[in-house]
């Protein structure tokens, strides 16, 4: 548990997972505050404080509150019960962190490496072995080091071009100019992947809301309202279009950027009446199918990384070799 202060130095609370499930399981016997004080462990009279004035439950928590699970406690107040909204927004944030997990944790050691030799291999070709054939006054490498510039040149130019793709695509997301968005990722080649985990996220919270009882309409009407991912609300209301047109929520989830593949599940699990298992179902297939896709990458980014070592060692070893042709010229 951590306090933060708010512009009028006043602490604010900020708890986590572990005491948030805490919060959730006390809820279920007694009062929020009596929750809070047993697992805050201090008195802090703010939030009964707040309460007794007549504020209403989130707009105590905005106040009082500073952590990743306050505001979307907040939201699904709004539409569940205090105990239930704790206990959605636990499983949404564990499951965006293991997300991200997933995401970057095969790749972060294959990315440095790569980072680190494109560095060193810049230095070599554009430092070291230029000046040490100035020094030897040796010409017969020059082809050689001018070709290894070209090539690490144009993987500095692809990795700038790659950049302001991202930058572009977070400026999009921040505008919710989404349809934009699909089409450039579609450019870039990422419009599958991109898919399937913007699909996986909005299945992940739609299930959430199946689960605390919640119908599938009404889930789809709560999700149009949802903060922690601007991607949920778009899908949400590309649904709620089509089924407000008269089509039938088999046919309505199909809209940009969802899985096809979740569009037949959901069918399937539609007619047998299963709809939450289908959910499941297809979280799990698709969390196989990110952790396939990752050590793919993290193999070619290894790969590409293993290649500038190796090319690392060769410029290496010309250079033990430049005394040697500076002899035979001689």
């Amino acid at each position: 548990m951590r306090y933060r202060k708010d512009g009028l130095n006043h602490r604010k609370i900020s708890m986590d997972e572990y005491r948030w499930n805490m919060m959730g399981s006390l809820c279920e016997s007694y009062p929020f505050t009596e929750a809070l004080d047993i697992v805050y462990g201090t008195k802090d009279n703010r939030v009964k404080e707040y309460l007794g004035q007549g504020l209403s439950l989130p707009e105590v928590l905005s106040m009082t509150f500073q952590d990743e699970y306050s505001g979307l406690i907040s939201y699904f107040l709004s539409f569940l019960p205090l105990q239930k909204a704790i206990q959605v927004t636990v499983n949404v944030v564990s499951f965006r962190k293991g997300l991200v997990k997933n995401l970057f944790a095969q790749i972060t050691y294959p990315l440095c490496m790569m980072a680190f030799s494109l560095l060193v291999l810049s230095v070599f070709s554009f430092y070291l072995m230029p000046s040490v054939i100035s020094m030897l006054d040796v010409s017969a490498s020059n082809g050689i080091i001018t070709f290894l510039q070209t090539v690490t040149l144009g993987v500095w130019m692809l990795l700038a071009l790659l950049s302001v793709f991202v930058m572009i695509l977070g400026r999009m997301y921040r505008k919710n100019d989404f349809v934009r968005m699909e089409k450039l990722l579609g450019i870039i080649g990422l419009h599958t992947v991109a898919g399937k985990i913007v699909s996986y996220v909005f299945v992940d919270s739609y299930r959430q809301l199946l689960v605390q009882g919640i119908s599938t309409k009404h889930s789809v009407e709560v999700l149009k309202q949802y903060t922690a991912n601007k991607w949920i609300p778009y899908l949400a209301r590309e649904v709620d279009c089509n089924l407000l047109s008269g089509t039938e929520l088999s046919s309505a989830i199909r809209v940009p950027m969802m899985d096809e593949l979740f569009v037949q599940m959901l069918n399937m699990g539609i007619a047998a009446g299963n709809v939450q298992t289908v959910c499941e179902q297809y979280e799990m297939i698709t969390r196989q199918w990110i952790g396939k896709y990752c050590s793919r990458l993290a193999m070619r980014i290894s790969i590409a990384a293993y290649g500038s070592i190796g090319i690392m060692v060769i410029l290496v070893y010309q250079m033990l070799l430049l005394p040697l042709q500076l002899l035979e010229e001689l």
